[in-house]
């Protein structure tokens, strides 16, 4: 037993003794989700002249506050055309968190700023939803992956995966801030007990 309690806290405590304590644990960490797309080929389809896309291949690595979002649409000028959301997603259900727009598109390639920030949860997902008919779409490049982003009729704020339509290609569409904290590793630990 004594043997068992000293492996136990050898795990515990060497990974914070060989890094020097605290001393070495980043005080900033960054938050990221979606997917820098720097020459994208297609756009999104068009199911609804109001819709939204939310990227499934890259939910929020982190807990944190979302900052801004980077994303490529396809008509260079555009007013009150668009709004960044995110999405909490628990098996096939999805519930919208925060939205933040409408938002001006001056160039194809846009960084806005969200203001407020947007709290994220670590696997959060991002999204882009078109709000007027007629100024451009959300782009992607395809070909991609199976099942990488989808898209919905309208602006819900819940739905279900087979309520979308999936895609296989990678929407253009990034946001990044600062994490408050996400999970860094898992050490497996296995005790056992004569009995």
């Amino acid at each position: 037993m004594k043997r068992i309690v000293v492996l136990l806290l050898a795990l515990i405590v060497a990974p914070w003794a060989l890094a020097g304590g605290n001393d070495n644990i980043p005080v900033t960490a960054t938050l990221t989700m979606g997917t820098i797309v720097n020459s994208p080929n297609s756009n999104d389809n068009n199911i609804g002249s109001v819709r939204t896309d939310i990227d499934l291949a890259n939910p929020a690595n982190a807990t944190g506050d979302l900052t801004f979002a980077t994303f490529y649409w396809s008509a260079p000028v555009c007013s009150n055309v668009l709004k960044i959301k995110t999405f909490h997603r628990v098996g096939d259900a999805f519930t919208q968190v925060a939205e933040r727009g409408p938002f001006s598109i001056t160039s194809n390639a846009t960084t806005v700023n969200l203001i407020p920030s947007i709290p994220v949860l670590e696997g959060d997902l991002i999204g882009i939803t078109r709000l007027v008919d007629n100024c451009g779409n959300a782009a992607a490049m395809t070909p991609g992956y199976q099942n990488n982003y989808m898209e919905i009729s309208g602006q819900p704020t819940s739905f279900n995966y087979a309520d979308a339509v999936k895609y296989n290609g990678t929407l253009a569409l990034y946001g990044g801030g600062a994490a408050s904290e996400s999970v860094v590793g898992v050490i497996p630990a296995v005790a056992s007990n004569a009995g």
